[in-house]
């Protein structure tokens, strides 16, 4: 997977519309040295709600990359 921070978020604020939410990504390590991506989103203020995925280097980076994709096509700024 290339390089890419710990962690990353994302912040779409639009008081117009009611929204305020958030979106992280993490890059971790389980007990068995595989890499795994955490998800993290929901409203701001509030502990929102997590996805846990393990999937082969090259998925992952493809996966992470789409992630990418959508969150600024929804808006999102990187924070």
């Amino acid at each position: 997977m290339k390089a890419m921070q710990s962690t990353l978020r994302w912040q779409s604020v639009d008081p117009e519309r009611n929204r305020y939410r958030f979106y992280s990504l993490s890059l971790s390590v389980d007990l068995w040295g595989e890499t795994f991506l955490i998800q993290h989103w929901g409203r701001i203020g509030t502990k929102g709600q997590r996805k846990f995925v393990w999937l082969p280097t090259d998925e992952l980076d493809k996966y992470v990359q789409q992630i990418l994709r959508q969150r600024e096509l929804h808006g999102y700024n990187q924070v």
